[in-house]
This record gives C-alpha cells, structure tokens and sequence, in this order.
C-alpha cells in the first residue's frame, strides 16, 4: 500500500503493511503524517523511512 505522506511542506511516497489499518482504528483513506507513521512503527522521526 503507497500513500502520500506530507511532512513539513514536502511530499513524500510511504509504504507500510496494511496491519496498520486496525492501530488506533486509523483509516488508510485519511490523511497520515510522517510522525504518526514514526509513532506507530516506533522509529524516530527524524529519520523515518519506510521498512
């Protein structure tokens, strides 16, 4: 699954399992920010990327 993330005025392609779907009951239709992204997966968002 490929969404566009935007973080801090940039677009960005982030890829992530469709697990993530029942975390927060989060519908991959709504917008997703990088920071939630880093929050569920548990990395830093400084240097969030996709695993």
């Amino acid at each position: 699954m490929r969404l566009d993330v935007v973080s801090s005025g940039r677009t960005e392609r982030i890829q992530f399992a469709y697990h993530l779907r029942s975390i927060n009951g989060a519908n991959l239709l709504d917008p997703v920010h990088l920071d939630d992204i880093a929050y569920i997966k548990g990395i830093d968002p400084d240097n969030a990327e996709a695993r």
